[in-house]
C-alpha cells in the first residue's frame, strides 16, 4: 500500500512538472495523495521541525528540498521512499552525486587534453573584447560551455547509455549547482587553457611583458606548488599515479569533505577538485576516469 502511495506522488510530480529537474508539489497536493488526515500530516511536519526546513515545507516541496520530502514521507511510510524517488529520477543520493562530480571533472580533463586552441578565433575575440579576461570568458563560452560539459558528464556517468529524462534533469541541476555554490571554480579548472591563451596574447602584443611575465612566473611557481599539494592531498607519490588509484582516492576524499555531508569541508573540497583535474591530466593525458 505504501509503495503505491509513493508512486502516485511521483506520478503526480512528473505529470505536472514543466521540465525535468524543475518540479514541485504543494503541501496540500501532497497531503491529498496520502492515506492520512490533513491534521495528521501537518502534525508529522511539525514533529520533524528539527530535521527539515519547516517554513519551506509549509510552502511545498521541489527539487531544491527533495531531501526534506523524503524525510517526511519516510517518517510516515518507512524506508523505501528514497529508493523509489531515486529510481524515478527525482532524487540523486550522495554516492551517485560523487560519481557525477567525478565524471564532470574527468570530462574537463579530457576536454582540456583534446582541445586544439583556435587562436584565430581568440585573436578576433581579443580585437572585439575590452580586456584579456573578457576575451577568455568569451572563448570559454564558445568552446567549453558549462551546459555542454554537464550533458557530456551525465551521459558519461551512464556509460554512454540512454539516460532517463527526469534523472538527466535532476543530475544536470545538481552539477549546475556545484558552480553556483562555488564547489567548482570554472576558471581554475581550465587554467591550463588560459595559460596558453595568455602566452599567445603576449606574443601578439595584447599584453605587456609585465602582465605576461608576472603571470608566467606566478603560474610556474603555482603549478609546481599545487602539484605537490595535490599529491599530498591524495596521499600519493608521483610514481603511484594511475587512473584507477586517483579515482578511488578522489571518491574517498569526497565522502569526507563534500559540503553536503561536511559543512566545514568546502575549501578542502575545492582544492581536491582542482587537484583531481590537474593530476588527471598527468595520468596518460587522457583524464582520470579512463
Amino acid at each position: 500500500m505504501a509503495h503505491k502511495i509513493i508512486e502516485s506522488v511521483v506520478e503526480s510530480i512528473k505529470r505536472t512538472s514543466p521540465k525535468p529537474g524543475e518540479w514541485s508539489i504543494s503541501t496540500d497536493d501532497l497531503a491529498r495523495h496520502l492515506d492520512i488526515s490533513y491534521a495528521s500530516f501537518y502534525q508529522a511536519l511539525y514533529g520533524l521541525r528539527e530535521k527539515i526546513s519547516l517554513s519551506d515545507a509549509i510552502e511545498g516541496f521541489g527539487s531544491g528540498n527533495v531531501g526534506d520530502l523524503i524525510t517526511v514521507l519516510e517518517s510516515i511510510y518507512g524506508g523505501e521512499v528514497e529508493s523509489i524517488m531515486t529510481s524515478s529520477g527525482l532524487f540523486v543520493p550522495h554516492e551517485l552525486r560523487i560519481d557525477l562530480l567525478e565524471s564532470l571533472i574527468s570530462t574537463v580533463s579530457r576536454q582540456i587534453y583534446e582541445h586544439l586552441a583556435d587562436l584565430d578565433t581568440f585573436q578576433a575575440m581579443l580585437d572585439v573584447c575590452r580586456t584579456f579576461n573578457e576575451a577568455v570568458e568569451t572563448y570559454y563560452g564558445e568552446f567549453f560551455a558549462i551546459e555542454d560539459l554537464i550533458n557530456l558528464s551525465v551521459l558519461r556517468n551512464a556509460g554512454g547509455n540512454h539516460v532517463e529524462e527526469f534523472f538527466a534533469g535532476t543530475a544536470s541541476k545538481y552539477l549546475r549547482s556545484l558552480f553556483d555554490r562555488h564547489i567548482l571554480d570554472f576558471r581554475r579548472l581550465f587554467s591550463p587553457v588560459e595559460a596558453g591563451l595568455r602566452e599567445f596574447a603576449y606574443e601578439k602584443g595584447y599584453l605587456s611583458s609585465r602582465e605576461r611575465t608576472n603571470f608566467s612566473d606566478r603560474g610556474q611557481e603555482l603549478a609546481t606548488r599545487e602539484t605537490a599539494e595535490a599529491l599530498r592531498a591524495f596521499g600519493l607519490a608521483e610514481s603511484e599515479l594511475s587512473a584507477g588509484t586517483l579515482k578511488q582516492r578522489y571518491k574517498a576524499l569526497m565522502k569526507r569533505y563534500h559540503p553536503d555531508i561536511n559543512p566545514g569541508g568546502l575549501e578542502m573540497c575545492k582544492r581536491i577538485n582542482v587537484s583531481y583535474a590537474m593530476l588527471g591530466q598527468a595520468v596518460g593525458r587522457a583524464g582520470p576516469g579512463d
